[in-house]
């Protein structure tokens, strides 16, 4: 539960006032189960837009921890978890993606089902493991040493309109 606790932790600092604690904060976090539901969804991604948080999430797609808890207590869609920040998923060793939570009703329903029973529970040894997200940055390490994640947050066919803009 690290990583979930780290992106409550950037998001609760990226919130804060105070003059000594630098923004935007940054947060890179690996196999992050979902930490919150649709209102800190929301507080987040309006963060995202102001420019205090970035929020960089590294996955195994295969891992099943990343899609758990799927639901929370809340009604309807709103009870739903939600991920935050930019996912750089690893589909195996020759190939990843760069991808930006989507908000939805149908699309979080069909993702938390999915995600939850397309994974079978005994491989989660197997893909939660730091080891093989260690390999897969290995392999992909010059194609990735290219990229920030705030120029990741610039692109907009990722991040659509929360996408950084540089003033002139």
């Amino acid at each position: 539960l690290g990583a979930a606790l780290s992106s409550i932790l950037a998001f609760k600092l990226a919130g804060k006032t105070k003059s000594w604690i630098p923004k935007p904060i940054t947060c890179i976090s690996f196999e992050s189960p979902f930490a919150g539901g649709h209102s800190f969804g929301e507080a987040f991604r309006q963060l995202e837009r102001d420019g205090m948080i970035r929020y960089l999430r590294v996955t195994n797609s295969r891992d099943i921890v990343p899609a758990m808890p799927p639901f929370s207590l809340g009604i309807r869609n709103k009870g739903l978890y939600q991920h935050v920040g930019i996912r750089l998923d690893f589909a195996n060793s020759k190939k990843y993606a760069r991808s930006y939570p989507r908000t939805g009703r149908m699309n979080r329903l069909r993702r938390s089902l999915a995600n939850t029973l397309l994974k079978p529970v005994w491989s989660v040894l197997h893909y939660h493991a730091l080891e093989l997200v260690d390999e897969r940055l290995v392999v992909h390490k010059e194609a990735l040493s290219n990229l920030t994640i705030d120029g990741i947050y610039r692109d907009e066919s990722i991040v659509g309109d929360i996408a950084i803009h540089d003033e002139l």
